[in-house]
């Protein structure tokens, strides 16, 4: 494992990592759990390419490149060395850093760019060097494709409900996440429901017109990522609780078993217990049975950021 740690910290991951095998292994002898927690590593503050490695916020994994993406809140894009082999993270290396910036528009300042949620077109279609980021931008909001190196090139509209900033709850809560789906184009979510909606309800929006709600998984919940399942599903990377009490779920949510106004039921998938509060923020399928998420450091350089792997087991 490719990590920039001291041999404390990495004793301290160790131990860490055998504790929360445990917590994940448990949580798999539940009749209703799906998820276990398989590994977790930490990257200490640095900086790739004079850019700081923090705040990140949106992650998605090319097969075709087999890289990991990840953007976060200042407008950056990172690029990882990424494995996994036995059910552990073997390869976790930032190779490479750049802003996300348009020059056709003259501009350098990647604060115009609040990134928070990440997918990705042509990254598993068997051709090399085709790739594109399709980045959710909470400053707009607005939705965009980007180049992996950050060039900005093209904005896509947003469904009509998504589009005046006004209807959203703060301006720090629009968009917050976005994923392709295999039926219905993208797929996007504001991180907290729109003003005039049920608080306790999330509603998810598709390009085509579709949208979907259902409960939130308890108080203050945000979501915090979408992604999807070659089966059409939607995983959903739920936040919930106040500072000091927050948590983190994964929650599966079937759109063709909705009702036909959209009312949907989300399922837990475990390992929540395990998670602890650190703020999850992204969220990658590696394959339909494993999946990555990462912590957003808040800009604290006294905070790691934090990568856990997930595996399902069973369906």
């Amino acid at each position: 494992m490719h990590q920039s740690v001291n041999p404390s910290t990495r004793r301290f991951l160790s131990a860490l990592v055998v504790t929360l095998l445990c917590s994940g292994l448990a949580a798999a002898q539940s009749p209703n759990a799906v998820l276990e927690i398989q590994d977790r590593v930490s990257l200490a503050a640095q900086r790739m390419a004079g850019l700081p490695l923090s705040e990140l916020s949106g992650l998605a994994w090319d097969a075709d490149e087999q890289r990991l993406y990840a953007v976060s809140d200042k407008g950056r894009v990172f690029h990882f060395e990424f494995s996994v082999a036995e059910r552990r993270i073997v390869t976790l290396r930032p190779v490479h850093a750049a802003k996300l910036h348009d020059s056709r528009a003259g501009e350098s300042a990647s604060a115009r760019f609040n990134a928070e949620g990440l997918a990705l077109l042509n990254a598993d279609n068997g051709i090399r060097g085709d790739t594109q980021l399709v980045v959710a931008l909470e400053n707009g909001p607005r939705v965009m494709r980007f180049t992996p190196n950050g060039q900005a090139i093209a904005e896509l509209p947003l469904p009509p409900t998504l589009r005046d900033p006004q209807r959203y709850a703060t301006d720090n809560s629009r968009l917050e996440s976005i994923a392709v789906h295999p039926r219905h184009g993208f797929v996007m979510a504001p991180q907290r429901p729109l003003k005039g909606d049920p608080p306790e309800r999330h509603t998810v929006y598709a390009a085509d017109g579709s949208r979907w709600s259902f409960a939130a998984h308890g108080p203050r919940s945000e979501i915090k990522a979408i992604d999807t399942l070659a089966n059409g599903r939607l995983l959903i990377l739920e936040r919930f609780g106040a500072r000091g009490e927050r948590g983190s779920v994964l929650r599966e949510l079937d759109p063709s078993a909705c009702a036909a106004d959209g009312a949907c039921k989300a399922r837990e998938l475990g390992a929540s217990s395990g998670l602890g509060s650190d703020r999850y923020e992204g969220l990658a399928r590696l394959s339909d049975k494993a999946y990555l998420i990462v912590s957003d450091n808040a800009a604290d350089s006294r905070l790691a950021t934090i990568f856990v792997l997930l595996g399902r087991v069973a369906p």
